[in-house]
């Protein structure tokens, strides 16, 4: 066995330990999972759009800090008539590791117009409940997506 051989060995067998988690189908303890490389909440899968709001834009806006997945006062981003208020539709998303604490780094990839053809933000995303405080008074626990940083 060559030296080439053997990095591939140990490379395939990294990419199956630290992948595992992205493939499974098992519940986390915030309810949400992870199908095919694709995150899903109640059994619907999280439109690409709500991790889209999270990306920087072209022009250097990184002002998004947190999606509500679930209902808070009124829609979240599951059920909103918009997931992606700007409207970007070529937009996919990979999980490239999974990181302690509910804690993702992924690839969001947009293909644009124009001679940049694509454009890719690495993101470290965190899966949180939040406290959302409604106008009665009463404190409502929502499923969110916290933007970290980047990688």
């Amino acid at each position: 066995m060559n030296h080439y051989s053997i990095l591939l060995t140990i490379t395939t067998l990294l990419c199956f330990f630290s992948c595992k988690s992205e493939k499974s189908n098992t519940k986390t303890k915030l309810g949400y999972q992870i199908i095919n490389n694709q995150f899903y909440f109640k059994g619907k899968l999280i439109p690409t759009g709500c991790f889209a709001q999270l990306m920087t834009e072209l022009n250097g806006d990184n002002i998004q800090a947190t999606i509500y997945l679930g209902r808070n006062s009124y829609r979240g981003c599951l059920t909103a008539n918009l997931t992606d208020t700007s409207n970007r539709v070529n937009i996919g998303y990979t999980i490239n590791q999974h990181l302690a604490n509910d804690t993702y780094k992924i690839t969001l990839t947009e293909k644009i117009e124009g001679s940049l053809i694509t454009s890719k933000d690495k993101i470290i995303v965190q899966f949180v409940k939040k406290e959302y405080i409604l106008s009665d008074g009463n404190v409502k626990s929502v499923l969110s997506i916290d933007k970290k940083g980047d990688w």
